[in-house]
């Protein structure tokens, strides 16, 4: 039987007081949130007679970009894509806008990517509603749960005026409020790398790339 020396017990505790500071940098360590905001023109085509914008919009921590649209199937509309790809977005007639700086986060990559995991079982294509739960809600809420701020209500004035108004619903095309085939505002599955299947194959939810 061995027997330990002081300069073991020393070793041990030097040891010891370095797996403590790295497990408090861990929990201490920060990285930016930001939210990427995208004009779309053709969107706006519409809206502008309403004397609001409409926008697109994105979260945007640990080198991802994550954000909701809509498809026609009960499985979830996130799904996470390169920061500020336009043509990832919806191609043409969107265009990116800027990049607003939301506050840190201390969660980890693995600990943000669980939160939209489960995020997205709240957010599936088939419910997405361009006034009562589009893109932009996604986003505020993402952004809370990361850095404690909403997004800006200019984001998502439109949604929150026609709530008031109801009537303006009629400045919109009809299949774009609530729409059944994934083509409408912010569809961003079938934008996402292909990542989208039909629902009857293995692997058609995108929540297994999140």
């Amino acid at each position: 039987m061995s027997h330990r020396t002081s300069v073991d017990y020393l070793l041990d505790e030097i040891e010891q007081k370095y797996e403590r500071g790295e497990r408090q940098r861990r929990r201490t360590a920060v990285t930016d949130v930001y939210l990427n905001v995208y004009d779309m023109a053709w969107l706006n085509d519409y809206t502008s007679r309403l004397g609001v914008g409409a926008f697109h919009s994105g979260v945007e921590v640990h080198g991802k970009e994550y954000a909701y649209g809509a498809h026609p199937y009960s499985y979830t509309g996130v799904y996470d894509m390169e920061p500020r790809r336009e043509d990832e977005v919806g191609g043409q007639g969107v265009k990116f806008r800027e990049s607003l700086h939301m506050g840190r986060t201390s969660m980890s990559e693995t600990e943000v990517r669980e939160l939209v995991h489960s995020l997205g079982k709240e957010y599936n294509g088939n419910t997405y509603h361009i006034l009562n739960k589009n893109c932009n809600h996604f986003s505020s809420e993402l952004c809370q749960r990361l850095s404690g701020a909403r997004a800006p209500p200019w984001i998502n004035r439109l949604a929150y005026i026609s709530s008031w108004m109801p009537f303006l619903l009629n400045c919109l095309p009809p299949s774009w409020l609530s729409p059944s085939d994934g083509t409408a505002i912010c569809s961003s599955i079938s934008h996402s790398q292909g990542k989208a299947q039909n629902p009857n194959s293995e692997n058609h939810s995108p929540e297994s790339d999140i």
